[in-house]
């Protein structure tokens, strides 16, 4: 009688398991906007050794369908580097848009002389700065680029040591180069308005 009730509670366990992971599985499912926005974002393999994914998530950045992720540094988790992909219904938006993103990220921020990076394209607009504290080593640096209807930024942390601006270069070159690789791809998978 008493393996017969650990049975059943066995197989109760078993089968909410089952649908609870069922469940979960179905909502996970990701629109093709999501998809086509993780795409073209910065991945753990971007980045050099020592750099561990950290969170993500979407949302809504300044009227356009937004993917940002997050990675530290395993050693030192004041050092990280967050990447937002961003599209928008076309370019005006994004041009909009843009100009939100420069208010919002960019008052404190000044040109800083291993901050060099620009675009490929040259018609991207693109801005490209830092923010230092005296008491502190590690830099705060901000890349934003608008290409077409799409916007990339990144946030991040640095110390030049952990990760240089010229490893900063490469990471936004992969950046830039996905950005561009979007170029018709984007016009199949647009926000709703």
């Amino acid at each position: 009688m008493k393996k017969n009730r650990l049975w059943i509670w066995i197989s109760v366990l078993i089968f909410m398991w089952v649908s609870v992971s069922c469940q979960i599985g179905l909502t996970e499912e990701m629109s093709p906007l999501d998809v086509q926005l993780t795409q073209y974002a910065l991945k753990t393999n971007d980045l050099p050794s020592g750099w561990r994914y950290s969170e993500k998530s979407w949302g809504v950045e300044f009227g356009g369908s937004g993917y940002t992720v997050i990675y530290e540094l395993e050693a030192d988790t004041r050092i990280f580097l967050s990447n937002t992909i961003s599209i928008y219904l076309n370019e005006e938006k994004s041009k909009i848009a843009y100009q939100q993103w420069e208010d919002l990220w960019f008052k404190s921020t000044q040109p800083w002389p291993e901050a060099t990076y620009s675009p490929q394209d040259q018609k991207d607009d693109y801005r490209f700065e830092c923010l230092s504290f005296p008491e502190d080593p590690i830099l705060s640096c901000r890349y934003l680029q608008r290409h077409n209807n799409i916007i990339g930024f990144v946030k991040i942390n640095l110390d030049n040591k952990s990760l240089t601006f010229t490893e900063l270069n490469d990471i936004l070159s992969i950046l830039d180069k996905r950005l561009n690789d979007i170029g018709g791809e984007n016009k199949e998978v647009t926000p709703t308005p």
